[in-house]
């Protein structure tokens, strides 16, 4: 094969086109290979789901998906470099006060709606980043009652409502 045929499919393959190249000099075969992105073996590499499960993972495919590395990311939330890589590895979740920066880097809630009344009150707590001592006090109710109710201990009906409906005018 001549330099200049093998100069120019190398040069096509590097900005991203198809290039034919023989496979050997004294073979009639070609192939053909085109840059698709993303490999599978890219994201092997990088640990890298398209759907996600974990709060880590949401954050390793967002930091990824904006092409930054773990300190530009831990910047961007306000963190520590290590919080990232424990978070990423599943060894850590993010604390609840926390929890506003990293749903306003990931641009989404990534937790399920609630089904519950507990899940409500969690979900709430970790939007906002409230401690059970200031959602308690925002609701009037004690502390200790609140956390009861966060383990699955349902309030009164009409506790609930009530409890309910501060919940969606706070939002």
């Amino acid at each position: 094969m001549p330099v200049a045929e093998l100069d120019r499919a190398l040069l096509s393959l590097r900005s991203g086109r198809c290039a034919r190249l023989r496979a050997l000099p004294f073979c009639q075969l070609q192939t053909k290979a085109v840059y698709s992105g993303k490999s599978g073996y890219w994201e092997s590499v990088h640990n890298y789901r398209r759907l996600p499960h974990s709060l880590g993972e949401h954050v390793r495919k967002r930091r990824l998906d904006l092409g930054l590395g773990q300190r530009g990311a831990a910047a961007r939330i306000g963190v520590h470099l290590e919080t990232i890589k424990s978070w990423e590895r599943g060894v850590l979740k993010p604390a609840i006060g926390i929890m506003p920066k990293v749903i306003e880097f990931l641009g989404t809630n990534p937790r399920p709606k609630p089904t519950t009344f507990a899940e409500l009150l969690l979900g709430y707590r970790a939007c906002h980043g409230l401690c059970q001592v200031e959602l308690s006090a925002r609701l009037g109710v004690n502390p200790s009652t609140l956390g009861r109710w966060e383990s699955g201990h349902t309030p009164p009906p009409a506790r609930m409502q009530k409890i309910e409906a501060i919940l969606a005018t706070m939002r």
